[in-house]
């Protein structure tokens, strides 16, 4: 009897131990889910490239962790607030070509992809949003700060925001709207 107990209290101890999902799994799981936890976002964070298909959402603090790597790509995301594009400009080449819209304050911390010379010296922000199909003259404004900058979904462009966008190092826009913009760059 005294065994048979034992035995039961190994077992239940064993039982409450749940096995730590690798790297893979957990990316698996995210994009299965359409959603990611804090936990699951700060064991990602240490990728240097990353690409989360079927991720829809996204919070304030799993932007923060995911800024953290390098290269991001977030195709399936449709929209996010200041707070998580705070997060996410930590990144040095963010893709969020599933965002149709932002607001011009999303525009203004999303610019800050640009500001990581520092943690990646020698390389050239990247930012792209080929999702977007409008952008207001502010939100031009902020964006031109980026070093390369892809928004191919937009259909047109006012001077002003040409103008803008072509102090942008490389910016790649629909083919109507490069013409507007390689009026205003440098020879």
């Amino acid at each position: 009897m005294k065994r048979l107990l034992i035995l039961i209290v190994v077992l239940l101890a064993g039982c409450g131990e749940a096995e730590e999902l690798s790297p893979q799994e957990i990316k698996i799981e995210v994009e299965s889910s359409g959603t990611i936890t804090v936990e699951q976002a700060k064991r990602l964070s240490s990728f240097g490239s990353l690409s989360l298909d079927g991720l829809t959402t996204i919070g304030y603090f799993q932007a923060s962790f995911l800024g953290e790597v390098e290269i991001l790509w977030l195709p399936d995301v449709t929209s996010i607030n200041k707070g998580e594009a705070a997060g996410l400009s930590k990144a040095k080449h963010l893709h969020l070509n599933g965002i149709t819209s932002i607001t011009d304050e999303t525009a203004e911390y999303l610019s800050d992809v640009r500001n990581s010379e520092a943690e990646h010296p020698g390389t050239e922000s990247q930012l792209s949003l080929n999702g977007l199909t409008y952008i207001t003259d502010s939100q031009a404004s902020w964006l031109s700060l980026v070093d390369v900058l892809l928004l191919r979904g937009l259909v047109s462009i006012t001077d002003k925001q040409a103008e803008r966008l072509s102090r942008c190092d490389y910016v790649y826009l629909s083919e109507s709207c490069e013409k507007m913009v390689d009026k205003y760059k440098n020879p």
